[in-house]
């Protein structure tokens, strides 16, 4: 019975070399407001949030077996965490001055951003991709995440490969491309300039189309839902095998066809248009 006991005893204590060793990370560094501040993250997770102090400060942890890096000046600084597979896991949060000029990746991170309002240039090679704050730049993409937006940049450029896009804002000047992945707008929507590209991702768009913008949606298989509001003033132009505009269904052969149906929605006195193509899918507009 004692012999038992002990061997149950002994079982309870593992080697501490087969535990997952980490290092711990508290590093800080000065950085003007308006630096420029890049950060590479292999895997794991980071996220990057601004806030009212000229530095950077990254806590969090990483692998035992990564490297660490963080240097340069007030004006610019970079940093990384480096390492083999599963050899450069981290998961770290980085605080940078609010309106700092931003290059973010993750290899196959997550990346996650809030509260920033500089340009932002950020992505990850299979990781999701989060964004919320007001940045005047936006451009972000991954490969087989998703990426969510939610913000309302002059400027913005979202791409994916699989994953799907949620944009949750408005937009002087927007462009969204996805091959496979579903792409939602809801908000404002695109104000002056706005294109969504996909190949067979279904696209749904809630939202308006400022005086004298254009948005054009393409797809070559993609579903496209219109939600447009009933003020709204634009001349509708639809090419589709199948179509169903605010109650009027038609069914027509886009190639022979090229014109489509042309609507005019309020008016349409504010010169706005909206242009929508898809060969193989179906249109839908209707108003809330």
């Amino acid at each position: 019975m004692r012999l038992r006991s002990l061997l149950m005893l002994a079982c309870t204590f593992v080697p501490s070399a087969t535990l997952p060793a980490q290092q711990k990370i508290d590093r800080r560094l000065p950085l003007d407001p308006n630096g420029m501040f890049k950060f590479f993250v292999s895997s794991g997770s980071v996220r990057v949030v601004g806030w009212d102090v000229d530095s950077i400060v990254v806590t969090g942890t990483i692998s035992a077996k990564s490297q660490f890096f963080l240097g340069g000046g007030r004006q610019g600084a970079k940093g990384a965490v480096e390492g083999d597979g599963m050899e450069a896991m981290a998961d770290l949060t980085v605080k940078v001055p609010r309106r700092a000029r931003l290059w973010i990746r993750g290899g196959e991170a997550d990346v996650r951003v809030d509260g920033t309002s500089g340009p932002l240039d950020c992505g990850s090679a299979s990781g999701t991709v989060r964004i919320n704050g007001t940045a005047t730049e936006i451009t972000a993409e991954t490969m087989g995440g998703d990426l969510v937006v939610q913000a309302s940049p002059d400027y913005m450029r979202l791409k994916t490969a699989t994953g799907r896009i949620e944009f949750t804002g408005g937009s002087e000047d927007g462009a969204i491309a996805t091959v496979s992945g579903r792409v939602t707008v809801r908000g404002g929507g695109f104000l002056r300039r706005g294109r969504i590209e996909t190949v067979t991702g279904d696209v749904r768009y809630e939202g308006a189309i400022g005086a004298g913008g254009t948005l054009a949606v393409d797809t070559h298989a993609g579903h496209v839902d219109l939600v447009l509001p009933r003020s709204v003033n634009a001349t509708l132009m639809v090419t589709a095998a199948v179509s169903d505009l605010f109650g009027l269904r038609s069914i027509a052969d886009p190639a022979k066809a090229p014109g489509g149906i042309v609507q005019e929605l309020g008016g349409a006195t504010s010169g706005a248009s909206i242009t929508v193509r898809t060969f193989k899918g179906r249109v839908t507009a209707t108003s809330p």
